[in-house]
């Protein structure tokens, strides 16, 4: 759905992506997002409990740079996959790719879980940042850390629940598309 005005990303997953479902996507959204958390199928695996995932996401790149839909790569940055990093930026150097966005692992709700798995501090993952960005100029690299993701961001889990998230709550339920219009909640939230 285009609306005027609204930029519409699609960020998954992309498991249950098919051809089909990305030529349709391509005449509807912006660009798709997807996560790649690591160099190969074992990483991905250790941080996402998925041994398809990364075959999966690198065959969905593929396709969508046939078809020319553009593509942008979520990562969440973590003492699990901070040294695997370069060999991920290498990975989708080969691929046309509209940016790299490096999110801070950032604690809460659910997340909370995993603190001590996940958790670097900030100055290591600036750090992380800075080198990748020099390392890699040609790859458009955003820094994503916890105090600066966008007032106006929001997600759509699978339910239809809308949710942008907090600094200091973590992530706030705006809406839900079974009971009110996508506008409404716009609207509503001054997005």
């Amino acid at each position: 759905m285009k609306i005027k005005g609204l930029k519409t990303r699609i960020h998954t997953t992309g498991l249950n992506l098919t051809k089909r479902k990305l030529n349709l996507l391509k005449k509807n959204i912006e660009s798709l997002g997807l996560t790649l958390d690591g160099s190969n199928s074992t990483k991905v695996y250790f941080m996402r409990e998925n041994l398809k995932l990364f075959n999966k996401t690198l065959d969905i790149i593929e396709y969508c740079n046939k078809i020319h839909l553009p593509v942008s790569i979520k990562t969440i940055v973590t003492k699990v996959n901070q040294e695997d990093l370069p060999k991920i930026a290498e990975i989708i150097s080969k691929f046309k790719i509209t940016r790299w966005m490096l999110f801070e692992f950032i604690p809460l709700n659910k997340a909370e879980l995993y603190k001590n798995r996940f958790y670097i501090t900030y100055q290591n993952y600036t750090k992380i940042m800075n080198t990748l960005k020099k390392d890699y100029p040609s790859l458009k690299i955003i820094s994503c850390p916890k105090d600066k993701i966008p007032r106006d961001y929001c997600f759509i889990n699978v339910l239809g629940e809308i949710f942008t998230h907090n600094k200091k709550k973590g992530d706030i339920k705006i809406g839900d598309l079974r009971n009110e219009r996508l506008k409404e909640i716009i609207e509503r939230n001054h997005l």
